[in-house]
């Protein structure tokens, strides 16, 4: 699944080829959010996700975190509650009871159920044609996943 349409054979661009295409996109969002983009080279998803789900609390901001399939969905659900010996993140998965009360709600959907200040794309989850109501919007790839580089 392709997170950014239209940019599927940007593999051999450089940065600036990059961004160009994916100004083309035409993503309608508030001019006042961040939209940034995490090239994932020498950490794993797992690893870093953690520090930028913890990063995100600390703001006060709720988070939530948009991934491809109810799979990967639940690996990040047990991840984050066993990521650390010390500690732990609240959080829920959309569709329980009470998921809009969660600081962080994982999501295969493109609902804000939580009232989220960030959201997180990862895994292949796509973004949609608008991206309004976050304070930020990040993407994470994996730079070791072929297919990733060329979304």
């Amino acid at each position: 699944m392709d997170p950014l349409p239209g940019l599927r054979d940007a593999g051999d661009d450089t940065l600036d080829e990059f961004f160009s295409r994916l100004l083309k996109l035409n993503l309608k969002t508030d001019w006042r959010m961040d939209l940034m983009f995490y090239h994932l080279e020498r950490q794993p998803l797992e690893r870093v996700l953690p520090q930028l789900l913890e990063k995100s609390l600390e703001r006060g901001w709720k988070a939530v975190v948009e991934v491809s399939s109810a799979e990967r969905r639940k690996a990040l659900d047990d991840l984050l509650w066993t990521y650390s010996e010390r500690s732990f993140l609240p959080h829920g998965l959309d569709g329980e009871p009470d998921c809009e009360t969660q600081p962080i709600l994982i999501t295969t959907g493109s609902d804000n159920a939580n009232g989220a200040d960030i959201r997180f794309f990862a895994d292949g989850a796509r973004l949609p044609p608008e991206l309004g109501g976050y304070e930020r919007v990040a993407v994470l790839f994996d730079g070791a996943d072929p297919a990733g580089l060329e979304a």
